[in-house]
C-alpha cells in the first residue's frame, strides 16, 4: 500500500490560508442578562449532519457549489445547514462552539460579557478568544514576529507600515508573509515528525538514534524547501536526508501505527484550514467599540479563521445602551429643582 501524505492538502492549504475565502457564517447575539444565541450557516455533506445539542435546519441539496467553498469527492451530497442553539452565558456558549468545531478543526473559544452601569448609559463588554488547544503549535510565533507585526497579521490594529508606501509596502508585507510561511511550516512539519518520534522503536534498523533524530530536526525543517513541500511525502523526504528506506517502510507496514497517526493529522489540519467565517456580533444597545472588524448600524462583523491565529485572536467589543428611565428622572429632577427655585423667589 502506497503512503500518500501529500502536503499539498496539508501544509501547502495552512502556508496559503491567506486567499482563504469565507466558506460559512456565524451569528453571535448577546441579551443584557447575559444570555445568548448562536447560529453557524455552513455547507456541508452527509457525514457531518450531527452536532450534539443544536437545532438544526437542513436546506434542499445545493445545485453548484463555488470553487473553494467546500471540496466534494464523486457520491458527495452537498447541503446547507443552519444550527443554532441559545446558551444561559457567553462562557457556555464558547465551551458547546469548540466542542462543536473541535469535531473538524482544532480552533477552540472562551469568552466572556460584563455589565457596567453608569447612570445615563449601561456599558457591556463582550470578549471572546479564539486559540489552537494546547500542544498544537510548539513553536511560538514570537520567534518570528515582532508583537507589532503578529497584531497587524491577526487584527489590523498596529501599524508596521510607517510612512513606507508603494514597493516599499508590498516589500514589508513580503517579508512578514514569509516569516509566517516559515513559523506554519515548521510548526506543521514538526506535528508529524512527533509521530516517527513517539515510535521510533517500531522502526526497522533506524539509521540514526532518537537523540541524534531530534538534533537533526532543524536541519531537516529547513531543507524542505517551502515552496515546494506542497508536493512532497513526508517520508519519502526523511528516506532521502537519511539515504535509508527504514521511514517509507514504516509507513507501509499496516500493523504499525504511522499510517493511521499522520492521516489523523492531516485530516485534521486539512479541515481546520478550510474551514472560515463571517461572523457577526450583535449587543444590547449598540456596538461603539471594537478591536477588529468593522461597526455597521451598530453590528460588528469580522472574519474568523485559522489564518488569524498566531497564537490567539481575541474579539473585544463594547456597546452601549442609554438607560431611559435615568434621562426621565434626571429631567423630572431638573424640573422639580427649576420649579423649587422660583417658588423660593416668589416668596
Amino acid at each position: 500500500m502506497k503512503v500518500i501524505f501529500k502536503f499539498l492538502a496539508v501544509v501547502a492549504m495552512a502556508l496559503s490560508m491567506a486567499s482563504c475565502k469565507p466558506n460559512a457564517e456565524m451569528e453571535t447575539v448577546v441579551n443584557e442578562d447575559g444570555s445568548c444565541f448562536r447560529k453557524i450557516n455552513v455547507l456541508t455533506t452527509e457525514h457531518f449532519r450531527r452536532y450534539e445539542g443544536w437545532d438544526k435546519v437542513m436546506h434542499p441539496p445545493l445545485e453548484t457549489v463555488k470553487s473553494g467553498q467546500l471540496e466534494l469527492t464523486a457520491g458527495d451530497s452537498i447541503m446547507e445547514a443552519s444550527m443554532g442553539r441559545n446558551f444561559a452565558s457567553v462562557g457556555d456558549m464558547c465551551r458547546a462552539w469548540s466542542k462543536f468545531e473541535n469535531k473538524k478543526w482544532a480552533i477552540q473559544s472562551a469568552g466572556t460579557f460584563k455589565t457596567t452601569f453608569k447612570w445615563f448609559y449601561t456599558y457591556y463588554t463582550f470578549r471572546e478568544r479564539f486559540s489552537f488547544p494546547d500542544g498544537l503549535v510548539k513553536k511560538p510565533a514570537e520567534q518570528w514576529l515582532t508583537p507589532e507585526e503578529m497584531q497587524y497579521w491577526s487584527t489590523g490594529g498596529a501599524d508596521i507600515l510607517g510612512d513606507s508606501f508603494g514597493d516599499e509596502a508590498y516589500t514589508r508585507l513580503l517579508v512578514l508573509n514569509e516569516k509566517i510561511r516559515r513559523w506554519r511550516a515548521e510548526n506543521v512539519v514538526d506535528l508529524f515528525l512527533e509521530v516517527f518520534e513517539k515510535h521510533w522503536d517500531l522502526i526497522d534498523n533506524p539509521p540514526v538514534t532518537l537523540d541524534e533524530f531530534n538534533m537533526m530536526k532543524g536541519v531537516v525543517y529547513y531543507d524542505i524547501d517551502e515552496y515546494k513541500i506542497g508536493t512532497m511525502d513526508l517520508d519519502t523526504h526523511l528516506d532521502k536526508f537519511f539515504e535509508t528506506d527504514a521511514f517509507s517502510k514504516a509507513c507501509r507496514d499496516t500493523t504499525k501505527p504511522f499510517f493511521n497517526e499522520l492521516a489523523v493529522i492531516s485530516s485534521r489540519l486539512e479541515a481546520m484550514c478550510s474551514r472560515s467565517y463571517i461572523c457577526s456580533l450583535r449587543m444590547p444597545g449598540n456596538i461603539v467599540d471594537s478591536n477588529t472588524g468593522k461597526i455597521e448600524d451598530g453590528v460588528l462583523y469580522y472574519k474568523l479563521s485559522a489564518d488569524n491565529l498566531l497564537d490567539h485572536y481575541d474579539v473585544i467589543a463594547i456597546s452601549r445602551k442609554a438607560n431611559v428611565w435615568a434621562f426621565v428622572v434626571s429631567i423630572l429632577v431638573l424640573i422639580a429643582a427649576v420649579a423649587s427655585y422660583f417658588i423660593k423667589v416668589r416668596k
